[in-house]
């Protein structure tokens, strides 16, 4: 494996041995770009998918929330989110990411909101008796369109994270357990896993969204509501 956590002055980050020019990659809650989205972020199309018309206060569980970017816009569209993920050295970037943010006093409400627990989500769905109003899934999957830096980013990730086939007991057990939605982060032209309520479409991903509250015959609309 050429990639290594490696501790820095910047904090903690994913470094390749073999090519040391590579930018490292670390979790940073306080970049610029961040701080863009974090201002418009009732225009993000993760919280149009996840948001419940008339209840601002939802609370979501991210069951694979890798290096916590989704998590953390979340938690700033005022969401308590419950962030799961199973792998060490990515939970390891993110509690040192959430560390290094928490000296911002501007950023602590939001990060207080974010409970990160470094464990397999199924396992945790298997046991678990807490009640969410939306599970939200984001398998990791490669994107053509994204830029070169995201493209390594990804190369990276899929090298120290093992291989997964257990989204589809995932999204059935999720819909168990969610009180009102799951929503599943895709590639925009990937097969769907199964037929969902509603599609939410963006120009590289969409969103399906599986509602479990719906009455008999009742039509979905966009905003999530039956009608």
């Amino acid at each position: 494996m050429s990639y290594e956590l490696i501790e820095t002055v910047q904090g903690l980050s994913l470094s390749n041995t073999l090519n040391p020019k590579e930018r490292p990659i670390r979790v940073d809650f306080t970049e610029k770009s961040l701080a863009y989205r974090r201002e418009r972020v009732l225009h993000e199309g993760l919280i149009q998918a996840v948001k419940i018309k008339n209840q601002p206060n939802l609370r979501v569980l991210d069951t694979t929330t890798g290096l916590g970017t989704d998590a953390f816009l979340l938690a700033c569209a005022g969401y308590e989110v419950v962030c799961l993920e199973r792998n060490a050295t990515l939970f390891a970037l993110l509690e040192d990411g959430y560390k290094r943010a928490k000296q911002d006093p501007n950023l602590d409400v939001i990060l207080n909101r974010m409970t990160r627990l470094n464990e397999d989500s199924l396992h945790y769905l298997e046991r678990s008796n807490e009640t969410f109003d939306v599970i939200y899934c984001d398998p990791m999957f490669p994107d053509k369109k994204k830029s070169a830096a995201v493209k390594k980013e990804m190369k990276a990730l899929q090298e120290i994270v093992e291989t997964d086939d257990s989204l589809l007991p995932l999204l059935s057990l999720a819909k168990q357990k969610a009180a009102h939605k799951v929503v599943l982060k895709r590639p925009r032209l990937a097969p769907k896993i199964e037929s969902p309520s509603f599609t939410l479409p963006f120009t590289s991903c969409r969103f399906d969204v599986y509602m479990t509250n719906l009455k008999p015959h009742s039509k979905i609309s966009p905003d999530g509501e039956s009608v």
